[in-house]
Order: structure tokens, then C-alpha cells, then sequence
């Protein structure tokens, strides 16, 4: 994967972050950039651009930090929000480190509650809880994330930082919106029927086709 050249300040204490992040992922479907952005400040949030050779098309990721909430904006026949709780992950840390983007980055092993197994990387040296995607919930910004299972990996490539608010003019104000459990019912009873043996397995999919 190709990384992009950083500019980091000495003493990074503003927020929030913008992070250019590079995902990567098995199949043969190829790799792309997302830019991230989270804040802590109330409207504060996450924002990813789509991957590349994606059916869905684009896709912005916010996530409200303050409130511990996330929202996921896509596009199959329609634009859609999908709205919940940020992920809840349990995280067991190790003692392994490693440099990504000029950070100092401790390797902690995860589990959804869905069994779903992450391994993140995150860094103390930038104090907010967030990371790709729909993970969070360390003692600092996450700038690794593999999900073996699935094939998927991200790693930022850029740090950035702005005191700039995140704008709500990322949303669609004609975008239907849902929770994620609303929304694996549509697909499961749909696009995605009869695929997998259990409503488990159809939910991974779901997960690793379009919303990862």
C-alpha cells in the first residue's frame, strides 16, 4: 500500500483529527483512501470517503464521540443513514508496538458482540477515542485496524489536525434513515437472502460487503 507523506505538529492537542487512512482488502477488490475525521466537541465526528470497486458507491462515516453515537451514509437504490451506538468492543491490550505515520502505536486485540475479531493500533500521543470505520472506545486515536476474517485492513497514511468544526452538510437531507438492526433486516430479507446458513452469517456479510 502506498502512504502519503505526513505532517504531524510536535504536540498534537487540538481536535478534531483529519487522518487520510488506506484500506486494503482480499477478493481482489482492490485498495482505496478514506479520509477520517473525528472530533470530541458535540458535533464532532468521523468522516470516510468510499473504497474502490465498492457496488455500494461512496460512503461517509460521522462519529459524535460526546454522545458515543455513529451514523453510515450509503447508497443502494436509495440514500440511506444508518444510525446507532458506536461499536462495542472488548479489548484485551498487548505489549506490542509499532510506528504508523510517525506514532507510537500499541497493538490491542478486539472482539464485537458478534464475535467479530479486530486488531487495532492505536496511539496516546493523539487523546481521542476513535478510529475507522465504526471502532473506537481506546485511550487514543486508532490508526491500524485489521478485521482478519474479513480480509480488510486500514492504516492511516496522513495526520492532520484543524480546530474547524465537522459541518452536518455531509448528510443528505433526503437520505431515509434507519437503525443497523432495520437495516440488515432489509438487506437479509432481500439482496442478501439465502446467503449463510444463520441470520449471524448473513449479518457478517452485510458487514464485510458494504458497510467495512
Amino acid at each position: 500500500m502506498e502512504s502519503n507523506a505526513e505532517e504531524t505538529p510536535t504536540k498534537p492537542n487540538t481536535s478534531p483529527a483529519n487522518t487520510r487512512v488506506g484500506r486494503s482488502s482480499g477478493g481482489g477488490r482492490g485498495n482505496a483512501g478514506a479520509n477520517q475525521r473525528t472530533g470530541t466537541n458535540g458535533g464532532g465526528g468521523m468522516r470516510g470517503m468510499g473504497r474502490g470497486n465498492n457496488r455500494m458507491g461512496d460512503k461517509t462515516y460521522f462519529q459524535n464521540l460526546k454522545a458515543k453515537l455513529s451514523e453510515v451514509q450509503l447508497q443502494i437504490d436509495e440514500k440511506i443513514i444508518i444510525k446507532d451506538s458506536l461499536q462495542d468492543v472488548t479489548w484485551r491490550f498487548t505489549d506490542e508496538f509499532r510506528t504508523i505515520s510517525g506514532y507510537e502505536c500499541r497493538r490491542v486485540n478486539g472482539a464485537t458482540k458478534d464475535s467479530l475479531y479486530l486488531i487495532a493500533f492505536y496511539t496516546e500521543e493523539i487523546p481521542v477515542s476513535g478510529g475507522p470505520v465504526l471502532t473506537g472506545g481506546l485511550p487514543g486515536m486508532i490508526l491500524g485496524l485489521v478485521i482478519p476474517e474479513m480480509h480488510i485492513n486500514y492504516w492511516a497514511t496522513e495526520v492532520k489536525f484543524t480546530t474547524d468544526q465537522v459541518s452536518s452538510s455531509w448528510k443528505d437531507k433526503k437520505a431515509k434513515e434507519m437503525s443497523s438492526n432495520e437495516f440488515f433486516k432489509l438487506l437479509s430479507g432481500s439482496m442478501f437472502r439465502g446467503r449463510g446458513n444463520s441470520d449471524a452469517q448473513q449479518r457478517r456479510q452485510i458487514l464485510e460487503q458494504i458497510l467495512y
